[in-house]
Formats: structure tokens, sequence, C-alpha cells
């Protein structure tokens, strides 16, 4: 296995700090356009460990259901990161920030509290939404469900009562079947 020039690893160094983990460093130095073998000599690890940080599964061993916990050295990272923001004026509870790495094929876990605010468990279904500003909405069934009721409602005079209406014609139709039976 051939080794870093001095003048590669020096190169290399200047990309990353001693404050950032071995996986930052990965990330940091990929993002860079450094080969994944390069990476794995410059941080003195096995070339599967530097493959399993950037393409690898999960580090819960699923590829699919809710995110394993995180551990506490990635929740110091977190909030050295500016995971958590400060609570707004506005705000009784102030908004909780997460970092989730997206995987192979576009797969992401969704830490637990995520999860338990929708009140999804394993097999649910859930819906984003973008709207024009790019924002991501994610719901829940029945958040969704209401929102959709919300938008159709918008359409739909006040005087009008679609469900009277629908029963109203189930009802011809079902007489007109009769008298044609």
């Amino acid at each position: 296995m051939p080794e870093l020039s001095p003048e590669v690893r020096a190169a290399m160094g200047r990309l990353v700090t001693d404050g950032m983990t071995i996986a930052d460093k990965v990330r940091a130095l990929y993002a860079a356009g450094y080969q994944k073998a390069d990476i794995a000599r410059f941080v003195e690890r096995r070339y599967q460990q530097v493959y399993n940080v950037l393409d690898g599964p999960s580090r819960s061993g699923l590829s699919e259901g809710p995110a394993a916990p995180v551990p506490a050295a990635e929740e110091e990272e977190n909030a050295r990161d500016g995971g958590e923001p400060a609570a707004t004026a506005a705000s009784e509870h102030p908004a909780k920030w997460h970092w989730v790495e997206i995987r192979a094929g576009g797969r992401v876990d969704l830490p637990r509290d995520v999860l338990d605010a929708l009140g999804a468990r394993t097999g649910d279904r859930i819906q984003f939404s973008i709207d024009g500003n790019g924002v991501v909405t994610v719901r829940n069934r029945s958040a969704a469900l209401k929102a959709l009721q919300e938008e159709v409602a918008r359409y739909v005079p006040e005087d009008v009562d679609l469900a009277a209406e629908l029963i109203a014609e189930r009802r011809t139709e079902a007489a007109r079947e009769q008298g044609n039976g």
C-alpha cells in the first residue's frame, strides 16, 4: 500500500482540525475530492471504516425503522455544530434541530423524538410536503388528513354541504335503479 506523500498529507491536514471526529474528517476530506483509500491512510483507519462512514449501513445496522439512540459524543457534537437553537420569544418551547445522515438511496433514520412527536410507529406512513419556499413539512396521517380537508374547504362555499349532496345523489341513483329494475 503506497504511503501518502508529505505534500498530500500536509494538504489534507489543512482541511481538518484536532477537534473533529474521525467521521467528520472522513466526510470533509471526501468532500474535498480525496479518494477513500487515501483518506483511510490519512486517518489511519481501514478502508472499510471510511466506506461505512460515507456509503455504508446506518449506525444502527438497520436499513429501515426508527433511529438508534444517539451516542453522547454525537449529542455533544450536535450541540457544538448548533444542533439546538436558543429559545425565541415567539415560542415557549424552542424548536429542536436534528442533523441526520443521508445514506445510499436517500434513506434517513428519523430521530426517536421526531417519531414520537408524529405519533409514528414501525409500519406507519408519514407525509412530506414541500412549499414554494422549499420548506419541508412532515405530518402523521391524521394531521395530513386535516390539512387536506382544510385545503379542499377553501374551494367549497360555506353554504354547501358536500356530504348531504352526495347522499342525495346516491338516493336518486338508487331510486332510478329500482324503477328500472
